[in-house]
């Protein structure tokens, strides 16, 4: 494609009306004819101007194309090889820093200011992707108390973008806006975290009446460094109990029913309620009782709690409502106490099982994987939550129908697993007991998670693609050529000039 530096030059072509002019206007040498006698010579008017025509037509063109030739070296002639087409890049900002956007003098703005020639597009991190206009905040901020989620905002734009486009994250360092799976994109990430304000938030992680008839208190501070849980024993009395770190611990009552404050926070309600758990088993099952109930004591010991544990051998034994039972059996559980009964834990409906050699993988960080040598045949319904080493579900949990429902594929007996000498069985069972049972009936309010994390930690995986970076026009200069070209024409024009004035000069002589 050809580009002129000077547009305006190339008017300068009107010029070539001169030499066509010269050329058109141009009269013949007339040639002399000798004649003896002029007497028979008759008067006719004169055709001369009715043969104008064009003369020496090679010698016009190479004048024309000589004066086109300078004018186009005057326009500063260039061909550009057109690239392939610029990629607008993003700069995406977090609503949570949109008070340092507002502010001049933040780091958050200083940086957004150095990136505006880089990133042609500024928007907030948010669904949707809006325009950031300083001094407003995001149309599109969520408005729930939970962060955003990072890693699915940027499956969103990686979608919106082609690959070879660059993006600029600037967000806070917060661990709960890591969500899900890691992404992977084709997208050139630049990621900038900043600090948030909050330095450290306190919260009641849990509180319930214990065996000796004390409060037991969980609580918990949050700080970028990490999460700390403590365990404060109080006197079931009202009364401001102090604890490490300055915090204070208020023990009210309303309606004779306790609750305890934290540093003057929101008052969570004191569970007072006993925990009635039932073991019931089919009589093949019953060397697996023991381990089970076992662990279920250690869990009452360790916490404290009221805990009564019951164990029986036909289900018109059980003393309902109970708030779990634990079905070691493949019979179907009665319809009528499902809604006398808040979780069941209980063996698959087949009984038809096989040899495996596999482990059990555990959603406990600290805990080993356990040795599996059997299991049930077939599916379970459910989500699972914990797997084998071949990923098949080992238990599930099922929220569908009736009360929440556990499946275990295999049984609490060491011919079939190493479950039973673990010393994270007990762990793992008082994990289903906080989530599905105590959590639901004393929900914790006031967490805020404000544990940071490292910029490498926040970089999704790239997808195997690698980014295109955009090509630049390429300009190549004509300058040399064309003058190169008119120093030609320029020579042509002179020598047939030359020589058409030596054929005019022999045609005169003649």
């Amino acid at each position: 494609m050809l580009q002129l530096l000077q547009p305006f030059w190339p008017f300068s072509l009107l010029g070539l009306a001169v030499p066509v002019a010269i050329h058109l206007w141009n009269r013949k040498q007339g040639r002399r004819i000798r004649v003896g006698s002029i007497a028979l010579l008759k008067e006719a008017q004169s055709r001369r101007m009715s043969s104008i025509r064009l003369g020496e037509l090679w010698l016009l063109l190479v004048r024309c194309g000589l004066l086109s030739l300078l004018a186009l070296l005057l326009a500063g002639p260039q061909w550009v090889t057109p690239g392939e087409e610029k990629v607008k890049n993003w700069l995406l900002v977090s609503p949570e820093l949109a008070a340092q956007v507002a502010d001049s003098a933040s780091l958050v703005r200083q940086a957004m200011d150095s990136l505006t020639t880089t990133a042609t597009e500024q928007r907030w991190f948010t669904e949707g992707f809006p325009v950031i206009e300083v001094g407003k905040p995001p149309v599109n901020r969520n408005r729930t108390e939970e962060p955003e989620n990072y890693w699915s905002l940027l499956r969103e734009a990686a979608q919106l973008l082609p690959d070879q486009a660059a993006v600029f994250l600037l967000t806070g360092e917060r661990l709960a806006s890591l969500k899900g799976e890691r992404p992977a994109v084709g997208l050139g990430v630049n990621w900038l975290t900043f600090p948030a304000s909050d330095t450290t938030t306190t919260w009641i992680h849990e509180t319930y009446l214990t065996t000796t008839d004390s409060l037991r208190v969980v609580w918990g501070e949050s700080r970028p460094a990490g999460n700390q849980l403590r365990i404060s024993t109080l006197p079931a009395r009202t009364g401001r109990f102090p604890q490490p770190g300055g915090q204070i611990l208020q023990v009210t009552t309303s309606n004779g029913a306790p609750s305890v404050r934290l540093n003057g926070g929101n008052a969570v309600q004191v569970d007072t309620a006993t925990t009635r758990i039932n073991i019931y088993y089919a009589t093949r099952y019953s060397s697996d009782v023991r381990y089970l109930q076992t662990a279920l004591q250690a869990i009452s010991r360790f916490t404290g709690r009221k805990m009564v544990i019951t164990v029986t051998t036909g289900p018109d034994k059980i003393a309902f409502p109970e708030n779990m039972v634990f079905w070691l059996s493949h019979a179907p559980f009665p319809e009528s106490d499902v809604t006398e009964t808040s979780v069941l834990f209980r063996y698959p409906l087949s009984d038809s099982a096989h040899n495996i050699n596999t482990w059990l993988e555990w959603p406990l960080v600290s805990a080993r994987p356990v040795d599996v040598s059997r299991q049930f045949k077939g599916d379970v319904p459910g989500l699972p939550v914990w797997r084998n080493g071949f990923g098949e579900s080992m238990l599930s949990r099922d929220d569908q129908r009736g009360p929440v429902t556990y499946y275990f594929n295999s049984r609490f007996a060491p011919q079939w697993n190493d479950l039973a000498w673990s010393p994270a069985f007990p762990e793992a069972l008082l994990s289903l007991l906080r989530t599905s049972l105590w959590e639901p009936r004393a929900p914790r309010t006031g967490f805020t998670d404000l544990r940071g994390v490292d910029a490498r930690q926040l970089m999704p995986r790239t997808d195997g693609k690698k980014p295109d970076r955009p090509v630049a026009d390429r300009t190549v200069p004509l300058r040399e050529p064309l003058l190169l070209a008119a120093l030609l024409l320029f020579w042509l024009e002179r020598w047939l000039s030359h020589r058409q004035k030596r054929e005019t000069t022999k045609r005169v002589t003649a």
